[in-house]
């Protein structure tokens, strides 16, 4: 995984309780600023050591484990937002 992948990995775990807003913010974003992220996004959500990653990111007990569907669910809507 790439430093960025991995960053954005813990980014996404630490930012759970906000990614709606990131989500909303991206939808707002500059066209060009939202098609780079998107597009980085998609190519990370198919990256197998990405989504095998991002547990890892969350603590461990199960209600933060839980989480990790909510999390891939705004990061496929973020990446979603290309046009």
């Amino acid at each position: 995984m790439t430093t960025s992948a991995a960053a954005l990995c813990s980014w996404a775990a630490l930012s759970l309780g906000c990614a709606t807003a990131w989500v909303k913010e991206m939808a707002d974003a500059d066209s060009a600023l939202r098609q780079g992220v998107a597009e980085a996004l998609d190519r990370l959500l198919a990256t197998r050591g990405f989504l095998d990653s991002l547990p890892g990111h969350l603590p461990g007990d199960a209600a933060s484990q839980e989480r990790l569907t909510d999390l891939m669910r705004k990061l496929r809507r973020i990446a979603a937002l290309a046009t």
